[in-house]
């Protein structure tokens, strides 16, 4: 019991402080983000992110918003509507921030294929702070 209640009071924590999230730039944390994406988050976006049962995470069109704190809050709660799996619990924070900030880096990047928009939001213009 005292195990679970001290990963709660974690899982707490890190989710009160969501809005003032900046992606990693480590590459270190880059790296783990990408391993966690390749594991689990491929199977429906693809290892490049071009999309499959799940959006394209490259492109400027995002159902979700496409700011790093709107990835965070998706990974985390998911979208049992379309599929996608909440991973709180599943993932630790560090997990969370890591693949958040893995994904972070594809906006902007042309896989070969993409699946094409599913909405017409249009993140903001302009490149990310990683190009």
């Amino acid at each position: 019991k005292r195990g679970e209640a001290i990963k709660a009071a974690s899982i707490a924590k890190f989710e009160s402080g969501i809005a003032t999230l900046q992606p990693s730039r480590d590459q270190a944390v880059l790296g783990e983000g990408q391993r966690l994406f390749v594991t689990y988050c491929a199977p429906c976006h693809r290892p490049d992110a071009g999309g499959l049962v799940g959006p394209n995470l490259c492109d400027d069109y995002w159902i979700h918003g496409s700011n790093y704190v709107d990835n965070v809050k998706t990974i985390i709660e998911g979208v049992p509507a379309k599929g996608m799996l909440m991973w709180r619990g599943v993932l630790n924070p560090n997990q969370i921030k890591a693949v958040s900030s893995y994904i972070y880096t594809l906006r902007g990047t042309h896989p070969p294929n993409p699946k094409p928009p599913e909405n017409t939001l249009q993140a903001p213009a302009g490149p990310s702070a990683f190009e």
